[in-house]
């Protein structure tokens, strides 16, 4: 359906001509969830949950139902199915879950306490990112470090970091 572009960044047509798009785009962490969604013998009585990189490069987490459609003589000719993106119910319990670990670090000492993934994207933001960035958490989480300085500044950057780790050769 159309809303297949809003959820993968790829049109419909795009998942028809490439069979293997959905192998391609799958998160390698999730990919044999997938393949155990594709080999069940029965689908799942609970939803199943698997990340994709869309298009654009962004991860989302999707919660996948199907259901095989049989034929008169019992042979399975189709699976019907729905997913839905659940990328910010996801970050809502990371979050909560980061919070239980930092302790309530972020809210004694009023820092920016945040955390990346092994993209170098935040996973975690306190709150002490607004004063210090004037960032929302919410417009930085998802992001990364690079991502929030202006171009400028960011291709100076990428220049330091170069020479830094071409000098550790």
């Amino acid at each position: 359906t159309a809303n297949i572009l809003k959820l993968t960044g790829f049109t419909p047509e795009e998942h028809y001509y490439d069979q293997d798009l959905i192998y391609k785009r799958v998160h390698p962490d999730d990919r044999n969830v997938l393949e155990d969604m594709i080999n069940a013998a029965a689908p799942p009585r609970t939803p199943v949950l698997i990340r994709w990189i869309r298009a654009d490069g962004k991860v989302i987490w999707t919660e996948h139902r199907y259901r095989p459609v049989a034929n008169e003589a019992g042979q399975i000719v189709a699976v019907e199915g729905s997913a839905r993106d659940i990328s910010e119910l996801m970050r809502q319990q990371d979050r909560s879950i980061n919070e239980g670990r930092f302790g309530g670090l972020h809210e004694a000492t009023g820092d920016w306490i945040w955390e990346l993934d092994e993209n170098c994207r935040f996973t975690y933001s306190s709150p002490g990112v607004k004063d210090i960035l004037g960032y929302e958490r919410e417009e930085v989480e998802g992001k990364g470090p690079v991502d929030l300085i202006d171009a400028e500044e960011s291709h100076r950057f990428r220049q330091t970091v170069r020479e830094a780790l071409g000098s550790q050769k």
